[in-house]
């Protein structure tokens, strides 16, 4: 069990490094043919863009190798790899027309490996440098450089794109925090007996806990016995009622009978109701 535990987040990384890695290499390449083939980007100091662009293939496809090589080490090297990563975004933007650079897409890069590795956190703060760095492109291309080819709503419209990312990314994280905690709570499921009224009151507590519910209803037959069974738990407390067999028939609609289902409230005059056939979500 303990090493499982310590196990699965370390696979987790692991493979999380993998695909930025693998993601990295495709990004540098792809971009050093494109300025290749369109030699007219970019424009502005072209020399220096072009000798960045190089290295920083050169250092995507070492960081690729060892993704898939030593795990261990590039484990260690995610915090510098990521400033390494915002920085190239910084520089190779700033050196290829500022706010309209062609390179843009580096800033969303940093973004999603920061969501990938650290979730919302990781995210608001790579999104924080980003956004200060184009900001700070804006205004020294538009108000110190004059520059002609500076774009106002292109501009406005990079920024906002920026931002907009950078907020389904923090809920994207959020989400997977959340998901990861209910399935640790589902693995961690008790491991005792369910017969008897205590042994059935902490199974219930753990499922109120982990859908997060103030009432649970549990109704069950035993084919031996024409009783049906009913545990009610509202907040820890436990009601148990028995009733002749048939009593509720049929607990669900005929439609339902077999299949899984999700209704809102079922207190409504017409309930709606979702549920899978054949593969399929329904309503």
């Amino acid at each position: 069990m303990n090493q499982n535990v310590t196990g699965t987040p370390f696979l987790r990384q692991s493979r999380a490094e993998r695909l930025i890695a693998t993601g990295r290499a495709v990004l540098s390449v792809f971009s050093l043919l494109a300025v290749w083939l369109d030699p007219t980007e970019p424009a502005r100091y072209a020399s220096v863009a072009y000798s960045m662009l190089a290295v920083y293939v050169v250092y995507s496809l070492v960081l690729a190798v060892l993704a898939f090589r030593s795990y261990a080490l590039l484990l260690e090297l995610r915090l510098p790899s990521h400033l390494v990563d915002l920085a190239v975004a910084i520089l190779v933007s700033f050196f290829t027309e500022g706010p309209t650079s062609p390179f843009f897409l580096y800033f969303v890069f940093a973004m999603l490996s920061a969501a990938v590795r650290w979730g919302w956190t990781g995210t608001l703060w790579t999104t924080a440098a980003s956004l200060t760095a184009f900001l700070g492109f804006g205004y020294f291309f538009a108000e110190v450089l004059h520059d002609p080819a500076f774009e106002l709503n292109r501009f406005i419209l990079r920024a906002v794109y920026l931002g907009v990312v950078a907020s389904l990314l923090g809920h994207l994280g959020i989400f997977d925090e959340r998901l990861r905690r209910e399935i640790s709570r589902l693995a961690a499921w008790p491991r005792t007996a369910t017969n008897g009224s205590e042994p059935m009151r902490g199974v219930l507590t753990h499922v109120a806990g982990i859908l997060g519910l103030s009432h649970l209803l549990m109704v069950w037959e035993d084919e031996e016995e024409p009783w049906v069974y009913l545990a009610l738990w509202h907040m820890g407390r436990c009601e148990w009622m028995r009733e002749p067999s048939g009593t509720y028939e049929p607990l669900v609609a005929e439609p339902l009978a077999e299949a899984s289902f999700l209704c809102a409230d079922a207190g409504a005059a017409s309930p709606r109701v979702i549920f899978t056939s054949e593969g399929r979500l329904r309503r």
